[in-house]
């Protein structure tokens, strides 16, 4: 790839993305730093975000190292040869009241946000914009006893342990302007994919009821009463249905032109696959041999490349796409080539998992846990940051940011050591 046209940055930036005058804002709102005297929010936030960027796998100790480090202490003012146990790391996450990272996110999330959209307003002139969010969850197990909120999976007989698991659910967006608010779940009746996706849109919708999002999702989300719900309160989504999804056809739909709005590369991406039909149809009642009056396009596509029947048989590869959406007004191809950026939210749950610590939380209490999710989020939203900005991927953006982070450090130490030695020089009289 190209990098002769990559936008400078400088990492130290990065993180001062927020003011500090917003953060004393915070604190002082959700009196974070009420009688602490080393641990302060922004010292949390700092602190924690290099950790996480520093080790793959976290915990207590290992922030602690952080927090211990030559160029840390030199780089924050007032922490010279200052320690601190490992646990109240944790004690910290679980006292803080998770609303201050919130806010924080939220207001990282803004500011990216008005980033992007006028990077698109540019792109597609006075076209109308839609925002393509693909919508996931996951569940993360955790083994400890610790643990008192959580969601009970039984493991099947034939494990090597039977029994039960203790399992968290994070349901959350990603989109072109960065990773979206989450939502942690951790009633039992959550286990259903169907309540946790319906959720997160439902929650995204009252938080932002002027949007134009488009919601991309999977086959945890079939039920055709949430389907309805969406539709009533004019939610535009594109859903895969399994194959045998009963349905009565009742015409083809008419597909207008339009400008096209996505990229020409990810259309070309598309244009191989052969849509086989697109049909107006009502879906069955749920738990009923009847039909309902309401909607929908079907939209049946051959791709080019075959597509797991059921997520993690990869024996079994359909040739065929279903999919099922409320918008009547974009061709079906471009439709099809929508719901296939859906993918990027996986490689982004597997990017979280295995490089930062998504499933390796340093505290298991609901508060606790609720604070890293949102840290955790804003680390990666810098990242993707720093990553598009100089053309990287998100593996590589992470340890370029911290390599580079470190490298600002060192040289602020450096120059504080000069200014010690030329001070000592200068006392003693050497020329």
């Amino acid at each position: 790839m190209d990098r002769s046209n990559q936008q400078s940055i400088n990492p130290q930036d990065i993180l001062n993305f927020i003011p500090d005058e917003r953060f004393a804002q915070l604190a002082e709102e959700y009196a974070v730093d009420y009688e602490v005297k080393i641990l302060t929010g922004r010292l949390m936030f700092t602190l924690l975000v290099l950790s996480i960027l520093r080790f793959d796998i976290l915990t207590q100790r290992r922030v602690s190292l952080e927090f211990e480090s030559k160029e840390f202490q030199q780089a924050v003012e007032g922490l010279k040869h200052k320690k601190i146990k490992h646990n109240s790391i944790g004690y910290r996450l679980r006292s803080m009241d998770n609303n201050y990272f919130r806010q924080l996110f939220n207001d990282l999330f803004r500011l990216l946000d008005r980033t992007e959209m006028r990077r698109m307003e540019k792109q597609f002139g006075g076209s109308e914009i839609h925002d393509l969010v693909a919508i996931d969850s996951t569940l993360v197990s955790y083994s400890t006893r610790y643990l008192t909120d959580y969601i009970e999976v039984k493991k099947p007989l034939r494990a090597h342990k039977p029994g039960a698991t203790k399992n968290v659910k994070y349901s959350f967006g990603f989109a072109d302007r960065g990773v979206m608010d989450a939502l942690i779940y951790t009633g039992q009746k959550y286990l259903s994919e169907n309540n946790a996706l319906y959720e997160i849109i439902d929650y995204y919708r009252k938080h932002d009821p002027l949007s134009t999002n488009i919601y991309l999702i999977d086959r945890g989300l079939n039920s055709s009463d949430n389907f309805n719900k969406l539709k009533d309160n004019h939610v535009e989504f594109i859903c895969r249905v399994n194959m045998n999804r009963t349905y009565e056809a009742v015409g083809n739909s008419k597909i207008p032109k339009c400008h096209p709005i996505i990229d020409a590369e990810i259309m070309k991406l598309h244009e191989n696959d052969e849509v086989i039909s697109d049909q107006i149809v009502h879906l069955r009642k749920k738990r009923s041999t009847q039909f309902d009056s309401t909607e929908y396009r079907l939209i049946k596509v051959k791709t080019k490349a075959p597509v797991m029947s059921r997520k993690g048989h990869r024996d079994r590869m359909d040739e065929e796409l279903w999919l099922i959406t409320d918008n009547m007004n974009l061709p079906a191809l471009e439709i099809v080539a929508f719901y296939g950026l859906r993918w990027r939210i996986e490689c982004l749950f597997r990017f979280l998992k295995q490089k930062l610590s998504l499933n390796k939380f340093i505290s298991c209490t609901p508060n606790g846990i609720a604070n890293m999710i949102y840290i955790i989020l804003m680390t990666a939203m810098l990242i993707l940051l720093f990553a598009r900005l100089n053309h990287l991927g998100y593996t590589e953006a992470k340890d370029r940011l911290y390599i580079q982070l470190e490298d600002c450090r060192c040289s602020i130490t450096n120059y504080l050591s000069c200014r010690m030695i030329d001070d000592s020089v200068a006392t003693l009289g050497i020329t």
